[in-house]
């Protein structure tokens, strides 16, 4: 057996092609080299899916403290300034 090889005419296990071809004599010890068929050439397995791209999610922003914002308050929030 000189190779193997994948085939849609031929069928697994039968002769492709043979040298030297049928019919031609040849002397005694002569190498006669054959290719062997394989069948047809399996399907190739899909490429699977990449996974899904996450992305992160934001921060939150940050809650403003409580105060009247002038930076002057006790920070209760009610305004009277600390009173």
């Amino acid at each position: 057996i000189a190779d193997r090889e994948f085939s849609i005419a031929v069928g697994e296990g039968f002769v492709i092609s043979q040298s030297p071809a049928p019919g031609d004599l040849v002397d005694p010890g002569t190498t006669v080299e054959i290719i062997i068929s394989l069948g047809p050439e399996p399907e190739p397995e899909p490429e699977p899916d990449p996974p899904p791209i996450v992305e992160p999610e934001p921060e939150p922003e940050p809650e403003p403290e409580n105060g009247n914002g002038d930076g002057n308050g006790d920070g209760d929030g009610d305004g009277d300034g600390g009173d």
